[in-house]
C-alpha cells in the first residue's frame, strides 16, 4: 500500500500546504505545485556566486540535521546526512544547541523543529508570479500558556551566545 500527503479540510482553511524542496531551497504547494518566494530571497538577495550558494545550504542543512536529533533526542552518533561539517563541529553543535533547547524548554514550552510558515497572497517579482511568501522557522516553541515563540538559530546575531569562530574549519 502507498502512501501520500495531504490535508484534512476539516483542519485546514487555507488553500494552501506548502512544503521545502531541501535539495533547490524552494518552496512550493503540495497540491497545486506552485512556488512561493523564499523569505532568504526576500532578505538577503541572490546569491549570485552558485558555489557559495551550495556551501550555505549545506552547511543549513547540516545544522538542520542536527537540530532535528536534538529535539527528537537521537543520539549524535545517529545523525545521517552530514555533508559539511566534521565530526567534531557535528559533536560540539550538537552540545551546544542541547544546552541551548534545555534552557528553552525548561519551563515545560514544546520544541517543534523546521517549521514551514507561509503568506498565500500572491506576489510578483522581477515579472515572475508566486503562489506567496514561505521561510522555515528553526523551531517553534510553545509555552505551557500557550504562547509560540518562533526561532531562527542559524541567523541570529547571537547564535546560542557562543564565539563564531568556534564552528569555522
Amino acid at each position: 500500500s502507498g502512501f501520500s500527503a495531504g490535508k484534512n479540510p476539516e483542519l485546514f482553511d487555507s488553500a494552501s500546504l506548502v512544503v521545502l524542496n531541501e535539495e533547490d531551497h524552494t518552496y512550493y504547494d503540495i497540491e497545486t505545485g506552485e512556488e512561493f518566494y523564499s523569505t532568504t530571497r526576500a532578505i538577503k538577495g541572490e546569491m549570485l556566486n552558485k558555489k557559495d550558494n551550495e556551501i550555505n545550504l549545506a552547511v543549513g542543512n547540516d545544522f538542520d540535521a542536527i537540530l532535528n536529533a536534538v529535539v527528537s533526542k537521537t543520539l549524535v552518533e545517529d545523525i545521517e546526512g552530514i555533508t559539511k561539517l566534521s565530526k567534531e563541529q557535528v559533536e560540539q553543535v550538537y552540545v551546544d544547541l542541547q544546552s541551548h533547547l534545555d534552557s528553552l524548554t525548561s519551563d515545560g514550552s514544546v520544541a517543534i523543529p523546521q517549521v514551514v510558515l507561509f503568506d498565500n497572497q500572491t506576489i510578483e517579482i522581477n515579472g515572475k508570479t508566486y503562489g506567496g511568501i514561505a521561510g522555515t522557522a528553526d523551531m517553534i516553541l510553545i509555552t505551557p500558556s500557550g504562547e509560540i515563540k518562533v526561532l531562527d538559530l542559524k541567523t541570529s546575531q547571537n547564535y546560542l551566545k557562543t564565539d563564531p569562530d568556534r564552528y569555522e574549519k
